[in-house]
């Protein structure tokens, strides 16, 4: 109906109240990447090759989201059946490897330390502390972690803090999705907080006769509205291009199908890690882009990760300016 901006005092009330309280928050220096952009009313795209961990880095936000007694909604759209989403949650809750193959001695990274190879030049090492597991998550390990959740977070078990909806790769679009977010808020009166869609990829079209290019902009246009008129913080991972596979750090030129995917996010992350840093847990974190802070695509947040045990984001965290927890 619009707004008179010179005399509605309750309108500037509304402007600013989103922007004192993130809706995740993270501690030390991932606090100061990320707290800013995790904001009502955005959308987060996750950037990266293919395997590296989007998936896990979606579940990390999820689980953070929970443990600070917001409401989540998870949809999984083609990647993972449902049983594989829900041990990968089990996986993350119980800190349990999810395959008898895994067990043994895992490194769980601490903090990074500085240091310098045989050329003098600065890099990472993790340090932490060593586990042992002689047995894989199962059903009744995973069901005592859930307990333990809401011991910790004081949240009752009839409460309805996370629902995940799980649909066939390219069957479930957008306006689905919309669809089934009204549903529950009207049965179960479930509004989410956070909403997850892994992934914007294998969405189906909002236009199926539309040209390819146009359908992959148009679910974009339409996942930037779901985060607008739902009030929410909307996650979703994106593939980058081939050039990405050998590229130090992501930048706006490795987007793949269709570059106005970055002009509808308010931020794109992106996940970077040769094959050292793989091998030895570390992953750097860049914005590709980000609205409403100051950035630079070469200023890396570096974490440590171990995602045997779910876990994309591990003890302290560096700034590659220098910054740290």
């Amino acid at each position: 109906m619009g707004i008179n901006p010179l005399n509605d005092e309750e309108a500037w009330t509304r402007a600013f109240a989103d922007e004192t309280e993130p809706i995740i928050k993270m501690p030390g220096a991932a606090g100061v990447f990320f707290n800013s952009a995790l904001a009502r009313d955005s959308l987060i795209a996750i950037q990266a090759p293919e395997k590296r961990g989007k998936t896990w880095w979606c579940i990390e936000f999820v689980w953070k989201a929970l443990r600070q007694r917001r409401k989540v909604a998870f949809f999984q759209v083609g990647d993972l059946s449902e049983g594989q989403l829900l041990r990968r949650l089990a996986v993350r809750a119980s800190g349990r490897p999810m395959y008898e193959r895994d067990c043994g001695p895992i490194l769980v990274p601490e903090k990074l330390v500085l240091a310098k190879d045989s050329d003098g030049k600065n890099h990472f090492e993790v340090e932490g502390e060593t586990r042992q597991f002689r047995k894989p998550i199962t059903r009744q390990s995973a069901i005592k972690a859930i307990e333990k959740f809401h011991r910790r977070c004081a949240t009752s078990e009839d409460s309805t803090q996370l629902m995940v909806s799980v649909h066939p790769t390219n069957s479930a679009s957008v306006r689905d999705i919309d669809s089934i977010l009204t549903g529950w808020a009207v049965e179960r009166d479930f509004v989410p907080d956070v909403i997850v869609v892994d992934y914007a990829d294998i969405l189906a079209p909002q236009s199926p006769r539309a040209e390819a290019r146009d359908q992959i902009n148009e679910t974009w246009a339409a996942l930037r509205r779901m985060s607008q008129e739902w009030h929410a913080l909307v996650i979703v991972p994106t593939q980058a291009n081939a050039a990405s596979y050998s590229g130090k750090t992501q930048t706006m030129a490795n987007f793949s199908n269709d570059k106005r995917k970055m002009a509808h996010v308010t931020g794109m992350l992106g996940l970077n890690q040769d094959e050292r840093e793989k091998g030895e847990g570390i992953m750097r974190l860049n914005w590709i882009v980000l609205r409403e802070s100051q950035f630079t695509t070469s200023a890396c947040l570096y974490v440590g990760q171990c995602l045997t045990l779910g876990r994309a984001l591990c003890g302290k965290t560096w700034m590659m300016d220098g910054k740290k927890d």
